[in-house]
């Protein structure tokens, strides 16, 4: 069923994160008169065995399949999954206000920083640019895959699987989680997927990594003046 001109099918993860954060995207629509049903979409990162690493755009390939079906009028994504290659037919059409970039270090007693971390303590993550930071600042830590939605990275934690884990600070504030200290990139940043860069997007394209590599840009516009500043982690990553 096609929707409506005013009503709109916005296709999202079914995780619960990513709900709140098509919500939020959502409520901006219905105050704009459309109307706004949610369609739940199972990705291929969803189902993959839970040590598995992906590939790139395993969390949108099937959110851009429904797009390119009519199955769905918009969709919302956070745009770190987003792969830098413009999927043809398809163009982000919005981005939200931007929420905490920074990364966040949450560890079982909710005390310990980075730097008071036990030598050679268990780090999760799945992210290539958070475990090349990790090793520039603490080279003794051992960082091990750790993905899933966050209250699976959490459950894994309260496991024993790590002694911390990091994910994003705007993650962790939506669902109104606990928090320790961090540090960031583009996460925080939602965009919305519609049929057919900002400047950090565009200058991770120029750099050699794509999503297998430990970079970052941040940007910064102030009265009409854009600041940029960007890092490279050179330690060969064949995780995405």
């Amino acid at each position: 069923m096609v929707g409506s001109a005013r009503r709109l099918r916005l296709g999202t993860r079914g995780s619960r994160l990513a709900l709140v954060q098509s919500e939020l995207v959502a409520d901006r629509l219905r105050a704009a008169g459309y109307e706004v049903d949610l369609v739940p979409i199972v990705t291929e990162g969803d189902v993959r065995p839970v040590d598995m690493s992906p590939g790139e755009g395993v969390f949108v390939a099937a959110i851009a399949r429904a797009l390119l079906n009519g199955e769905v009028d918009v969709a919302v994504h956070s745009a770190k999954d987003v792969p830098l290659v413009e999927e043809p037919g398809l163009v982000i059409g919005a981005y939200p206000e931007r929420a905490d970039p920074r990364d966040v270090l949450i560890t079982k007693s909710g005390r310990a920083s980075l730097e008071s971390l036990a030598q050679g303590a268990v780090v999760g993550t799945d992210s290539p640019r958070r475990t090349g930071f990790l090793l520039a600042a603490r080279p003794d830590l051992k960082v091990v895959p750790l993905h899933g939605n966050v209250e699976t990275r959490l459950r894994r934690l309260d496991e024993g699987a790590a002694d911390a884990v990091v994910l994003a600070a705007a993650g962790i504030d939506r669902l109104g989680q606990p928090e320790s200290t961090g540090w960031g990139d583009r996460s925080g940043l939602m965009s919305a997927w519609i049929l057919r860069w900002w400047r950090p997007r565009r200058a991770r394209a120029r750099w050699p990594s794509r999503c297998a590599g430990p970079m970052y840009v941040s940007s910064r516009l102030f009265r009409g003046s854009t600041t940029m500043t960007s890092g490279w982690r050179s330690r060969p990553s064949a995780r995405c």
